[in-house]
């Protein structure tokens, strides 16, 4: 069973999830029933921001038709807010797992979202099912205005069958605000937007090695960094 218990001080931390203020055990079932969650504690520092700004601008790129990308480093990680216990909890209750070290890790990558106009293109948020994708803007909120995929309530429950044969498939688009990171079941689809312009951090965990999952057609081109 996922891990449920949670020591005081995680108990009645609050998250920012839209305009509200929830607590992390309400975000966790959200995050198990929608397959996303947008949360946060608080906006990073200009100093941070910069830092990984610096890292975008004086690195290599990869280019891929939706993105351009680099590597990121432990400025990237600490602008994530992996560090944070309530970052923690949300993917080990997710993955199922005792100790977040125990997880494998992907990236950091940061990526900057391109606009294109080419046949809709439908996604996992990561090559791997028992796996979550984590982004956060890194300057602008990020929406589908400026790059940042729709989501599939509750596809990762679903097969590549299941899902291509549904009828109602309901996407939702979301804003993240330079205060959240935004959690995605590695399973779920997303589909990609035609706009562009917004520069995000990414990092994925997975519950094991990705393996031959890496070269899976459906996984998106930065999470191979």
């Amino acid at each position: 069973m996922p891990e449920t218990s949670m020591d005081s001080t995680s108990q009645h931390q609050d998250l920012s999830m839209g305009t509200q203020s929830i607590p992390l055990d309400f975000a966790i079932h959200t995050m198990e029933h929608l397959g996303y969650l947008c949360v946060g504690d608080q906006e990073p520092s200009a100093e941070d921001a910069a830092k990984v700004d610096r890292v975008f601008e004086g690195s290599p790129k990869l280019s891929a038709p939706w993105f351009d990308f680099c590597k990121g480093g432990d400025e990237s990680k600490s602008f994530l807010m992996s560090d944070h216990e309530w970052f923690r909890k949300i993917i080990k209750n997710r993955l199922n797992v005792h100790d977040f070290r125990d997880l494998k890790k992907q990236g950091p990558a940061i990526i900057e979202f391109k606009e294109n106009t080419e046949v809709e293109q439908f996604m996992r948020a990561h090559p791997s099912r028992e796996a979550v994708s984590v982004f956060r803007p890194l300057r602008d909120s990020a929406g589908w205005d400026n790059g940042l995929f729709k989501l599939f309530t509750s596809s990762h429950h679903q097969n590549d069958h299941e899902f291509e044969h549904s009828p109602d498939k309901d996407a939702d688009e979301v804003v993240v605000d330079k205060k959240q990171c935004l959690f995605v079941d590695g399973a779920l689809y997303v589909k990609l937007s035609p706009k562009g312009g917004v520069r995000m951090v990414w990092q994925g965990f997975s519950k094991r090695p990705m393996f031959g999952d890496i070269d899976n057609p459906k996984g998106l081109p930065f999470m191979k960094i």
